[in-house]
């Protein structure tokens, strides 16, 4: 065990740590499974995490054998938290991941491990930083969320494993939307769009064809606009171009945001929902776990953002973009809609 490639090699077991049940959350740790396939391509790998959307977030991952999902009311539940708990418990992994920056719960999580490397950024506690065998500094990290737990790897075990380091472009999310998903949503979107008395949408710009703009309409709390604002983007939107189709995702509540101006689609289907926003030329939507779904779906996305850092959470490459946009200026918003479509 002296040669470090042949210690790299030896990672078969691997266990990543995010305790959070929001979709958003889940869909920033696909950049992290990525890099593990890269960087352990013989490993198989667990994910513990939170909510009923992991599973599905994460079915693309063929290498992810098992997903742990503490349910959203844990406290209701206590017997399936202590089952899971005893699952990990008696695992003997070779490299488990603290993949939050700063999580009480993730890092109490890993202090439970049985594991070769215990690796998660310091924070400069001594108790809190005593279960790591291998501690990352603070300053170094890329800001975006997605990015951070794939830097972490390289930066704890690099030098020890001999890993490669990484010239490429920054990992994307990428849910992994397989070919017959995404036959499946072209052709939902098609009889949707016939029901209008539209033709089906190209998800190109440069063919002459239709583009379709989909519009999620949502956000929680103070990243939410009104929706009086999202009509007149909608119908802005609409008016750049007679090639434009635009379609409203409707929340998860089930309840139309846009009051029926332009076709709705309705879908509680995780990978479902990702396939038919990957069917977009463009995916318009509030800061949100959706927003993060329709960058994993490999769509151009324009995430709008009030409250939160854009450098944290912006959805980015494939020609995303984050944008500050004001509750007084919807015209911005299609002004930036028209720019990234080619229609300026």
């Amino acid at each position: 065990m002296s040669d470090p490639n042949h210690r790299a090699r030896a990672v078969c077991r691997i266990l990543v740590i995010r305790p959070n049940h929001r979709l958003g959350n889940n869909v920033l740790l696909t950049p992290l499974l990525a890099e593990l396939e890269t960087l352990f391509p013989g490993a198989e790998v667990e994910v513990l995490t939170g909510g009923g959307a992991a599973r599905f977030v994460f079915a693309g991952f063929k290498r992810v054998t098992t997903v742990h999902a503490f349910p959203n009311w844990s406290f209701i539940r206590p017997h399936t938290v202590l089952a899971i708990l005893q699952r990990i418990r008696k695992t003997r992994y070779d490299l488990a991941i603290d993949a939050s920056v700063r999580s009480r719960s993730g890092r109490f999580l890993l202090g439970l491990v049985t594991a070769r490397y215990r690796i998660g950024y310091a924070w400069g506690s001594g108790w809190r930083d005593r279960c790591l065998s291998h501690a990352v500094s603070r300053g170094g990290e890329p800001p975006h969320m997605a990015l951070t737990a794939a830097h972490l790897v390289r930066a704890a075990l690099g030098h020890e494993l001999s890993l490669p380091a990484s010239n490429e472009a920054p990992p994307l999310l990428d849910v992994r939307v397989s070919s017959g998903e995404r036959a499946e949503a072209s052709a939902l979107v098609a009889r949707v769009l016939a029901a209008s008395g539209r033709s089906a949408s190209s998800t190109t710009a440069g063919d002459g064809g239709r583009m379709l703009v989909s519009l999620y309409p949502f956000a929680t709390a103070a990243k939410n606009y009104p929706e009086q604002w999202w009509l007149r983007v909608a119908e802005g939107v609409r008016a750049l171009s007679p090639r434009i189709d635009v379609v409203e995702i409707v929340p998860g509540d089930g309840r139309s945001r846009l009051q029926g101006a332009v076709p709705t689609l309705y879908s509680t289907r995780i990978r479902e929902l990702a396939a038919v926003i990957g069917q977009s030329r463009l995916f318009v939507s509030g800061d949100c776990g959706v927003m993060h779904l329709g960058s994993g779906a490999g769509t151009q996305v324009l995430g709008l953002f009030k409250v939160t850092d854009p450098s944290i959470y912006a959805p980015y490459g494939r020609g995303s973009e984050g944008f500050a946009a004001s509750d007084a200026d919807p015209a911005a918003v299609v002004r930036r809609v028209g720019d990234l479509l080619g229609l300026a």
